[in-house]
């Protein structure tokens, strides 16, 4: 089990597998993300589209 997120939530890991055809599995870089590492692949049918970065800035 992870510590909880943001808002107390416990989060349990996805146990891992193959991902099925026609699913995404959905990573992020930031420690507190809430990605497929915790709900597991999702149909591709709910990409929307994908985010680029347009400004950043490194504190």
């Amino acid at each position: 089990m992870q510590p909880p997120d943001g808002q107390g939530r416990l989060r349990t890991r996805f146990p891992g597998g193959i991902v099925p055809p026609g699913h995404l599995f959905l990573h992020s870089d930031f420690a507190g993300s809430c990605d497929s590492r915790y709900f597991g692949p999702i149909p591709d049918t709910g990409l929307l589209g994908r985010a680029k970065p347009v400004l950043t800035i490194d504190p």
